[in-house]
């Protein structure tokens, strides 16, 4: 739950399994809420994490896998907040241009 006046924090990590490809998170607007707000009112989207970003790390079986990227999204609700009802999404995208990727068929 949110407490009015104290600051709550949201940690999101993305992953992808290319790394070759360049990963961020950014807000999403919820498509079943039209005039709906990216974050709340006086929300706060941090840079990613230079450290997490994209670096190699073994896997269970020895393969390489890519860790991804890592973002925190704060918020401290004030009191003409009170009542506020909202959805946050969030979207994880890669430069790789979907599912299939660029240049596949």
């Amino acid at each position: 739950p949110l407490t009015i006046g104290e600051e709550t924090t949201l940690d999101l990590w993305a992953t992808d399994a290319n790394c070759l490809d360049t990963l961020r998170i950014e807000p999403a607007l919820p498509a079943d809420m039209p005039g709906s707000v990216p974050l709340p009112p006086g929300a706060m989207l941090h840079a990613p994490d230079a450290d997490v970003t994209m670096m190699m790390a073994e896997g269970p079986a020895g393969a390489e896998q890519c860790v991804g990227v890592h973002r925190r999204m704060s918020w401290t609700p004030s009191y003409n907040h009170g009542g506020w009802e909202g959805e946050v999404c969030f979207a994880a995208v890669d430069s790789g241009g979907g599912c299939g990727g660029p240049g596949q068929r």
